[in-house]
């Protein structure tokens, strides 16, 4: 075995180290307080999207919340089971369902608020509000190239 024959930025690899760390921090805090109000990670961001989008379909909570169709299926199911949401058959449509929150569903909803802003908390302590509007600008904008570069030709970024 040769040593220190292979490079790596320390900018580059800053990056992703930071980000992936972040992501696991970030999961550290977040599982735990989703579960202490009896949801999983993923529900969340689907019932928040059912608050304002309630009888919409599977497909449409897939692409606005940028969750990948299986995984919307596993979160519906958790949260069918949890009796929050419920999916009913159109009737000139038999083959389509929407996906309707139900009176607990809309119950667990308004537990939302409170948990996104104790996350919120947690998330920007020891960071000035103008340093929390600048990061999440600045996540929003990685995200936003993360997804171009997601919709292009994948096979040409691995080859880059």
């Amino acid at each position: 075995m040769k040593d220190a024959e292979i490079e790596f930025s320390d900018q580059e690899m800053g990056f992703a180290t930071i980000v992936s760390d972040m992501i696991t921090s970030y999961r550290k805090v977040s599982v735990p307080l989703w579960e202490s109000i009896g949801l999983t990670s993923g529900q969340p961001k689907i019932l928040r999207y059912l608050v304002q989008h309630n009888g919409c379909n599977q497909k449409e909570i897939s692409e606005q919340c940028n969750v990948e169709g299986a995984t919307v299926t596993s979160l519906l199911v958790g949260l069918e089971k949890k009796g929050l949401v419920e999916r009913r058959v159109l009737e000139n449509n038999r083959r389509e369902k929407r996906i309707y929150l139900t009176e607990k569903g809309w119950a667990k909803a308004e537990e939302l608020p409170a948990a996104f802003r104790r996350l919120h908390q947690i998330c920007s302590i020891g960071l000035s509000e103008d340093e929390v509007k600048l990061f999440m600008e600045l996540c929003k904008r990685v995200g936003e190239s993360l997804q171009e570069q997601r919709e292009t030709d994948l096979e040409l970024l691995c080859m880059a």
